[in-house]
């Protein structure tokens, strides 16, 4: 959680994040301070943070958390050439956003090759999956509502 403390002699941030189920805290965000109305914004660099996402084995994709709240949950995924995303499906409203390279998204319709800059949206309850051709594929999942909100 982000909490920002507003007062007339200055403002303060102080960032608490609870761990995840997964026993890894969302990416810590840029807090920027716009003016005393609106005291921050929360942005992130999810290519950055992609490039360099911790795998949990040296064969699996790299991820990392970027944003956690009941609304929404932000994963960046890097998958390196030969790797999957194995497919499986979410309660959850699941949009893949292509950050770097080019790839293979996964579906029940079967498969379509993706490139950076593109996106798809998955339905709740959809299959959906990723798979790395010949160079690295970097995206970004956006999941709304958060899973275990549903």
């Amino acid at each position: 959680m982000l909490s920002v403390t507003n007062n007339r002699s200055s403002m303060s941030a102080r960032l608490r994040f609870l761990t995840n189920s997964r026993g890894t805290t969302p990416a810590t965000p840029h807090v920027h301070t716009t003016d005393r109305e609106a005291p921050f914004v929360k942005t992130y660099e999810p290519l950055t943070l992609g490039l360099t996402a911790e795998a949990p084995k040296r064969t699996a994709p790299g991820m990392e958390i970027i944003h956690e709240s009941d609304d929404a949950r932000l994963v960046v995924f890097r998958l390196e050439p030969g790797q999957k995303l194995t497919e499986h499906t979410s309660p959850s409203t699941v949009v893949l956003t292509v950050l770097q390279g080019t790839g293979i998204i996964v579906s029940a319709a079967g498969e379509r090759s993706m490139s950076a800059g593109e996106l798809v949206v998955f339905e709740p309850r959809e299959l959906h999956g990723l798979h790395a051709t010949e160079e690295r594929f970097v995206v970004l999942a956006t999941l709304a509502p958060r899973p275990a909100t549903r």
